[in-house]
């Protein structure tokens, strides 16, 4: 195997565990809990708060299931998008250069970093996004039980 062969091969398979790592990088993390203060009401005992805060909780992270699973599966498509755009755009330049199979292996690594970029910025505020509305549904419910929230 001649030396340009073995350095499309590494790259390529550089790429593809790049990829695996980004991929896993797109994960958006879903709440495990609130970051608003809510406190007892005049008539719940510390018992009965307890009991409240454990089942809004639980009330909070099921509305955001299909949130999550929206917010994964745009980073998910984001790097993917970047590495295909890479891996077309450095296919050509590499043919321009004599090199198709190197361009496209350089291309691929490329858009995937700007991809999986794109994808991580996407990530964070999509992050952001999920835990304001688990606060929204929290609160909600704690106040329905005539919890006192402490916000703005």
């Amino acid at each position: 195997m001649n030396k340009s062969r073995r350095f499309v091969r590494g790259t390529a398979i550089g790429s593809a565990l790049v990829a695996s790592l980004a991929l896993a990088g797109c994960a958006v993390p879903t709440p495990t809990g609130p970051t608003v203060l809510v406190t007892p009401g005049k008539k719940v005992t510390p018992a009965e708060f307890q009991q409240q805060d454990a089942y809004c909780r639980q009330i909070a992270s099921q509305n955001l299931n299909s949130a999550a699973q929206q917010a994964k599966s745009s980073a998910t498509t984001k790097a993917v998008g970047g590495t295909v755009i890479g891996t077309a755009a450095g296919a050509l330049l590499g043919a321009a250069a004599g090199n198709a199979g190197m361009g496209a292996a350089i291309g691929a690594g490329s858009g995937l970093l700007l991809g999986g970029g794109a994808a991580a910025l996407g990530s964070n505020k999509s992050e952001q996004n999920m835990q304001q509305q688990y606060n929204i549904n929290y609160v909600q419910c704690m106040t329905s039980y005539g919890n006192v929230y402490h916000g703005s």
